[in-house]
């Protein structure tokens, strides 16, 4: 009895100590929130594009940590890649 209760016990502690994951956000996602906060940013006197550029990195290292590292990454390999793209959507 004591054995099964202890196992109950340890299931349960197990279950409960799962952290939920979460599906990274796709490509499409990642794009609309760095346009958003691009937007943001350059109503806040962000008025250069390597100044723009350098905000959005920052960004892109304080997404939530449920999206994990390749979030992050993908997040830097779109500012890098198409801060050009951003900075004139920006300027609308």
């Amino acid at each position: 009895m004591f054995v099964k209760f202890s196992l109950l016990v340890v299931l349960v502690s197990v279950a409960f100590a799962q952290q939920p994951t979460f599906a990274p956000p796709s490509e499409c996602q990642m794009c609309e929130h760095l346009i958003a906060q691009a937007r943001h940013h350059f109503n806040n006197n962000v008025k250069n594009e390597k100044a723009l550029q350098n905000e959005l990195l920052n960004e892109c290292k304080h997404l939530p940590p449920f999206e994990g590292p390749a979030a992050e990454q993908t997040c830097i390999d779109m500012v890098n890649k198409n801060i050009d793209k951003i900075f004139s959507v920006s300027l609308r």
